[in-house]
């Protein structure tokens, strides 16, 4: 359901504020809900983890092409600029802290390592300290002035 609602509420995302709360949160939410199903299970059937493990993957990876992401390949951060650079590096920092923990969650050890590239990615990006592209600002305007459009329309 995150992935449709993501896919189906492209403008809006674009705004930094319901990126970080509409889309990093929830999928936060979902992978801590699965860490926690795992943590107090211990021993779960390997095919249920593995598919779910491939489901919070794919789910990570659709968070980080979404939004000011829009447009790249997960991991590409040279277009959003470092306020979303960091706020994704923390992100990813808290919900998939090491490879090992990318494991116990059934991802895959070349899933685990996409992760991780990710991060550094991001962290790299964040560090440039650089406003976001034209191209992403032109983005985030556009939804700014249709996100003001329709609160006019709801008075």
């Amino acid at each position: 359901n995150n992935q449709e609602s993501f896919s189906m509420s492209k403008d809006g995302l674009a705004l930094t504020e319901t990126y970080l709360t509409n889309v990093l949160n929830a999928v936060e939410n979902c992978v801590d809900e699965w860490r926690n199903i795992v943590g107090h299970y211990g021993t779960i059937d390997e095919k249920l983890k593995r598919s779910t493990g491939q489901a919070v993957f794919e789910l990570l990876q659709h968070s980080l092409q979404c939004g000011p992401l829009t447009g790249g390949k997960p991991g590409y951060f040279k277009r959003c600029g470092s306020e979303i650079a960091t706020a994704v590096h923390a992100f990813l920092l808290r919900v998939i802290a090491s490879e090992e923990e990318a494991m116990m969650l059934g991802l895959t050890t070349k899933q685990a390592g996409a992760v991780e590239t990710w991060k550094t990615a991001a962290l790299k990006a964040a560090e440039k300290r650089k406003p976001p592209s034209n191209s992403v600002l032109l983005m985030q305007q556009a939804a700014a002035k249709s996100h003001q459009n329709k609160k006019k329309k709801k008075k």
